[in-house]
């Protein structure tokens, strides 16, 4: 199997090569193949959004919270490197895999913190 492509496909000869069902991960993934365009067709640049309610919460007692939510392969991982990407100079990032480091038979949502 040939190697991922890391440029934009310019025909459809080429776009098996570049998709994938994992996110956008790096700087640099996220800066060759990410697609402002999508936030048409989405309303807006949702990141954007989630990026100035953290902002306003950063110096108050009132805590932010929002929920991402849509099909699998719709781009939330991705949206959420963006931001993660966006903020990190205030923000530090904790990630962890809920499949992976929880047990939904006994999940409590304190099990998180």
């Amino acid at each position: 199997m040939q190697d991922m492509q890391t440029t934009q496909a310019t025909s459809l000869d080429d776009v098996y090569k570049i998709l994938s069902p994992k996110p956008l991960q790096t700087p640099e993934e996220l800066e060759l193949l990410y697609e402002t365009q999508i936030n048409q067709a989405r309303g807006g640049d949702k990141t954007s959004r989630l990026k100035l309610g953290l902002i306003r919460a950063h110096d108050t007692t009132v805590p932010y919270k929002a929920c991402v939510m849509g099909h699998q392969g719709v781009g939330k991982s991705t949206e959420l490197n963006r931001l993660v990407k966006d903020i990190e100079d205030k923000f530090r990032a904790i990630r962890f895999s809920a499949i992976e480091s929880l047990d939904p038979g006994n999940f409590q949502p304190l099990d998180v913190l």
